[in-house]
């Protein structure tokens, strides 16, 4: 019996387990410190701000831009003007050959 996937890739190598996803209005102003078990993608079609993290790292967010939170960091938000978040949290990235353990804009 052939336990490979169709993409000849090993049940260790699987694609990415998505979560859950949520589109949010962002009002001006800050959001709570929070953190997810899992990686956060977060696009912003619309708004700019900061998002900081618990390390206290600072990322300027534009419209069209995209954060992505490593599993367990806090971070919070801070909308300059309002905006709108679509948010996707996922799981077993270790079909990318590599771990995510830092922000990345």
């Amino acid at each position: 019996m052939n336990t490979k996937s169709r993409n000849n890739e090993t049940p260790e190598k699987s694609s990415p387990h998505f979560i859950t996803a949520w589109r949010s209005p962002v009002k001006q102003g800050s959001g709570q410190l929070h953190s997810h078990p899992c990686v956060e993608i977060v696009f912003h079609p619309s708004g700019y701000g900061t998002t900081i993290t618990e390390k206290g790292e600072e990322y300027e967010f534009s419209t069209g831009s995209c954060v992505i939170y490593p599993p367990g960091l806090g971070h919070l938000q801070i909308n300059k003007v309002a905006g709108e978040d679509l948010c996707i949290l996922v799981n077993n990235l270790v079909s990318l050959d590599m771990q995510i353990s830092k922000t990345l804009y």
